[in-house]
């Protein structure tokens, strides 16, 4: 790819995961300030807002001196590919040490002024609600979900059939990879075994995204004790519109995904407009899905108590390890999504898997610079 290419193919990443980070707290809800449970009027006292700016200030410092790098990789070093996981990796890392610096601050601030105001009432109060009835409703939605969540991996498995069917329309070297203008640029040899593991890790892919779904789902809610009745229908649509949401990124990532394995059969390059489309709708159902997220009940500052609310369970804020919980995924502190309890069978086994693939990823990210 050309320089001009790499350039193009960074700038969107760059705009994205910098007002993605530019903007975390603010999509984090009124309960929580840089991973510390605040009540929502501490937060907008200046000396919290002073935090903020001070995250902010640094986060452009940082951003400012990760793209210079990238673009002397890309233009003056000519390591293109390099540059863009570069990036990718820097931003990601960065940000997560200046946010671990500004909640340390944020903690410590929040403990200063309770040991020096008496009437300083800074921590989170509110009412633990178990409300069987609910209980009941939102696990017929998410046993719903679960039959709902077969279509994609059925679509998977008919494909993969049909794909392995063709063995012998492949072209003996099968695209891997392509550019942002649909071309190949990345071959693998033809084999039984390269193509069984392509469509083996497409199948994989949509079990991992219909579980993290449906975990998504199952995740602990909080009904608002001053509204019972209204929080309870509000929790249900939120509970069905992310659902649904993350139906259709599912099945448009398959079908994306489909897309690339039939241009390993028939073709090595890609359909540029299909993939433009698939990736316009994930990509919309992603804004959608932060929206409903941002607007979830649970982000009242007045909802419920709940176990993942007290800070000794958590990491940074960041990372929660609560022996005492079943659950597996609970909502962040910090940000937007689900993040897991570490603490459970399954946690451990997703925390290892993540570490083993970040070890993998860094290892290829430093092999890339010297070819």
């Amino acid at each position: 790819m050309s320089k001009i290419g790499w350039l193009m193919m960074l700038l969107p990443h760059l705009i994205i995961m910098y007002l993605l980070f530019y903007n975390m707290q603010s999509l984090t809800g009124n309960r929580q300030y840089f991973g510390v449970s605040i009540k929502e009027d501490y937060i907008n006292k200046e000396e919290f807002k002073l935090l903020n700016k001070e995250y902010k200030k640094l986060l452009n410092i940082g951003f400012l001196a990760i793209l210079l790098i990238s673009l002397i990789l890309i233009f003056i070093m000519d390591k293109g590919s390099f540059a863009f996981t570069f990036f990718i990796l820097s931003s990601i890392a960065y940000s997560s040490l200046i946010y671990i610096k500004i909640h340390n601050e944020t903690k410590a601030l929040k403990h200063r002024l309770l040991e020096t105001n008496e009437n300083c009432d800074i921590n989170l109060s509110s009412k633990s609600i178990i409300d069987v009835s609910f209980i009941n409703k939102r696990d017929k939605i998410v046993k719903k979900f679960k039959y709902i969540y077969l279509i994609p991996i059925f679509i998977t498995c008919v494909v993969s059939i049909y794909a392995f069917s063709q063995y012998s329309k492949i072209p003996d070297m099968v695209p891997t990879h392509w550019n942002f203008m649909g071309v190949a640029d990345s071959f693998i040899e033809k084999s039984y075994f390269n193509i069984i593991s392509l469509i083996f890790s497409q199948l994989i892919l949509s079990l991992l995204l219909s579980f993290i779904s449906i975990s998504s789902i199952k995740s602990r809610v909080r009904i608002d004790p001053e509204n019972i009745e209204q929080s309870k229908l509000e929790n249900i649509k939120y509970l069905n519109r992310v659902g649904y949401t993350f139906l259709v990124i599912i099945l448009s990532i398959n079908l994306l995904l489909t897309n690339s394995l039939m241009a390993s059969i028939y073709g090595p390059n890609l359909n540029i407009v299909v993939t433009g489309l698939f990736f316009l709708v994930i990509i919309s159902c992603t804004i959608y899905l932060t929206y409903i997220y941002i607007k979830s009940p649970n982000s009242k500052s007045t909802s419920s108590y709940s176990p993942d609310d007290d800070e000794k369970y958590w990491i940074w804020g960041s990372i929660y390890n609560n022996p005492n919980d079943p659950s597996f995924m609970v909502q962040k502190r910090f940000g937007i999504g689900w993040t897991i309890n570490i603490a459970t069978p399954l946690g451990k086994i997703f925390l290892i898997c993540t570490l083993l693939l970040f070890v993998f990823l860094i290892f290829d990210f430093i092999k890339s610079f010297f070819y």
